[in-house]
């Protein structure tokens, strides 16, 4: 494995608009489903840096990101790369990644995107005090119509997200990355409450008892959405303190 020390950092505070955004807490409102994602990122001034709960219990946690000296294609770089051990993935967020293995190593592959599209990554995080289990199964951006952002010079990171623990898929995530004159924006939207338990037997039926407003505010608490939104900016913020440097060092050159 490859010596990382140098691209180890402290993390810095994040930006005030999310601080203020953290202090407004949780909205009220309405907000598109996950497969109407391009209306999201059309209308996105109306969801940007908010954490909003719809009528329905589900949350949305929507965050933008200014990434400096990054290219998309560093970011698809960077989740293909990143997957394969613990001590990358902790470089994304020192103080709250903790562990990270892959379901398949694809390495080889020579696509960055298809090192990461159609595998699963699971991943050991403090999300606020609270340490998670996760596995996130990245799919292709075509499935929720938004294959259009490669023709941009743009990618888009899908994933269906699931506690391990709980053995339930939870939410889905999209990191929109586009390019800029400095480097990339990133739009970041997290739709958390779709709760499917994957128990056998039981699963199906309790499903629809899952899904009701009271059940999803149990599960997906303000907090924690909250919380996601500080770990989503802290994360974020954080990678452009050692992504370009990595991927000028590493980048295509780097197998395994």
């Amino acid at each position: 494995m490859k010596n990382l020390e140098r691209y180890k950092h402290e993390m810095l505070p994040i930006p005030a608009r999310i601080e203020s955004a953290l202090r407004q807490g949780v909205v009220r409102g309405a907000f598109p489903e996950i497969t109407c994602a391009s209306q999201v990122f059309a209308e996105w001034g109306q969801y940007s840096d908010r954490v909003i709960r719809a009528e329905t219990g589900h949350i949305m946690v929507a965050c933008t990101t200014d990434l400096p000296g990054v290219t998309p294609q560093m970011i698809d770089w960077w989740f293909g790369w990143h997957l394969l051990e613990s001590e990358r993935y902790r470089l994304w967020h020192p103080l709250a990644h903790v562990r990270a293995r892959v379901k398949e190593d694809r390495s080889k592959l020579g696509s960055n995107r298809r090192r990461y599209i159609g595998n699963v990554s699971y991943v050991d995080e403090y999300i606020g005090k609270k340490l998670m289990h996760l596995a996130i199964a990245f799919f292709d951006p075509e499935e929720i119509g938004l294959s259009h952002v490669y023709e941009a010079s743009a990618t888009a990171i899908c994933a269906r997200t699931s506690d391990r623990v709980l053995n339930v898929d939870a939410g889905h995530l999209v990191h929109l990355v586009s390019p800029t004159s400095t480097g990339s924006e990133m739009k970041s939207v997290f739709w958390l409450g779709d709760l499917n338990p994957k128990w056998p037997l039981v699963g199906a039926l309790i499903k629809p008892v899952l899904n009701t407003e009271t059940i999803r505010k149990f599960f997906v608490t303000n907090s924690m959405a909250t919380d996601l939104l500080r770990h989503c900016a802290e994360e974020m913020n954080h990678l452009p303190r050692f992504l370009p440097a990595l991927y000028q060092e590493i980048g295509e050159r780097y197998v395994g």
